[in-house]
């Protein structure tokens, strides 16, 4: 049985709406915390960081989806602007864990009272309700798309 791709017209219209949704809140995360002197990939690695302390560089650079010499350059920038810290781990020199300075952890005090502007007008007209099932369709949108991988 061969199926007609039309059928899937509403799915595929879903998925540019996703990638579209995305692609607007970081606009608007993007602007929201130019004033705050980060670009998007610094606010980026300073909220995974903050929610991850001690991730590693390789996982951070996957995380940001910037490869490996990107994230170092990056990470050097920052950590001269007293932002992060680098640090060996114990068992493998090989691997440098990424921390928060009291710097870093200040500006994401700054940007969790931004971000809450920012999430006010993106989810105005949405009930509990609605953001509860978005977060559960998210989810497991997330947890198929990673199985194709």
């Amino acid at each position: 049985m061969t199926v007609d791709q039309s059928d899937y017209a509403f799915e595929r219209e879903l998925a540019f709406l996703l990638v579209d949704a995305g692609r607007k809140l970081n606009d608007a995360y993007d602007l929201n915390m130019k004033p705050l002197g980060l670009t998007r990939s610094q606010w980026r690695v300073v909220a995974y960081v903050s929610r991850t302390p001690g991730v590693s560089q390789t996982e951070l650079a996957e995380s940001i989806e910037c490869s490996r010499m990107a994230i170092s350059s990056l990470l050097d920038r920052m950590q001269s602007k007293g932002l992060v810290e680098r640090r060996e781990v114990e068992n493998d020199r090989r691997v440098r864990a990424v921390f928060l300075t009291d710097k870093g952890s200040a500006l994401v005090r700054q940007m969790n009272k931004t971000a809450v502007r920012v999430l006010e007008q993106v989810f105005a007209g949405t009930t509990p309700a609605d953001r509860q099932q978005l977060h559960r369709l998210l989810g497991t949108l997330k947890t198929n798309s990673t199985e194709i991988a």
